[in-house]
């Protein structure tokens, strides 16, 4: 194989040199795009991490709407049941 003129080492020499400065091309540009995906999730688990905090805050705040309407609507029922109460007692006949 030594014999070979195709396998001249100094033949493949620039065809390597330009094969590394390629690879190291490659990885200089998809470097600073996965860095530039990175910086871009994370503004988005930022943004979703805000968006689940409002969540949590509007949930927390219907809860507490939805409490105050449910003691509302019992204390109604409960004054209803009164008068009701008392117009039925009001409507008996007394004894004369």
């Amino acid at each position: 194989m030594a014999d070979n003129p195709d396998n001249n080492p100094d033949d493949l020499k620039p065809l390597l040199l330009q094969l590394i400065k390629t690879v190291n091309e490659i990885k200089q540009e998809h470097g600073s795009i996965l860095a530039e995906h990175g910086k871009i999730l994370a503004e988005h688990g930022k943004r979703f991490d805000q968006i689940d905090e409002q969540l949590r805050q509007v949930k927390e705040m219907v809860g507490i709407v939805r409490l105050r309407e449910v003691a509302r609507l019992d204390g109604r029922i409960d004054q209803l049941a009164q008068d009701i109460a008392l117009d039925r007692h009001a409507a008996t006949p007394r004894p004369s």
